[in-house]
């Protein structure tokens, strides 16, 4: 049985708010001088790509923590799109599949509090912000999916990737991107 955890060295990206936030041509110039985070902007992949593995107990891993990699949360009408994408395989390769996942991020006046939409993290059954597609060998009724997907954990923003799949040792590639900021103001009246 594997352990939960994270690939060692397998960590691919980091933060660079001017790309993030600086609009097409900031992203074309930075892209022009080889910025690996802008080719990737430019191409629209990822912000950061990790490989992770996940154990038959279920246990999460947390793939990033996008606050300790430079991300600040300062302003509360401001949000940001985070979208995970997640492919799956148990060793074998009989069980895989994919999970996608949109959350949206608030702000708050301190950049300490930040908070999930009211859609994130419920149930698969119940959250349409989840795509998920699986092949299963498994003829339950109502299969409990692999999902990997962005969460609040002390005050931090994670992205974590949970396999249950009972029995099952789970081998992940994750991709985070982080969107650009949007300002929503609250109107005076």
């Amino acid at each position: 049985m594997g352990t939960a955890a994270v690939v060692t060295n397998s960590l691919i990206g980091s933060l660079d708010m001017n790309v993030i936030d600086g609009g097409p041509a900031t992203i074309l110039n930075q892209a022009i001088n080889n910025d690996p985070e802008a080719l990737r902007r430019l191409a629209d992949t990822y912000t950061f790509q990790v490989a992770a593995e996940t154990s038959s107990n279920n246990d999460p891993v947390t793939v990033v923590n996008l606050n300790t990699q430079g991300l600040t949360w300062v302003g509360d009408n401001n949000f940001r799109n985070i979208t995970t994408k997640a492919w799956w395989r148990n060793v074998a390769g009989t069980t895989f599949g994919y999970s996608e996942n949109v959350t949206t991020v608030k702000g708050s006046a301190a950049g300490t509090t930040p908070v999930l939409s009211v859609a994130g993290l419920q149930t698969i059954a119940n959250d349409r912000t989840y795509r998920v597609r699986n092949m299963m060998t498994t003829t339950n009724v109502t299969p409990v999916f692999p999902i990997a997907a962005t969460q609040i954990s002390s005050a931090s923003v994670v992205v974590r990737c949970q396999g249950a799949v009972a029995g099952q040792d789970l081998r992940w590639l994750v991709e985070v991107d982080v969107g650009p900021l949007k300002v929503v103001p609250v109107a005076v009246t």
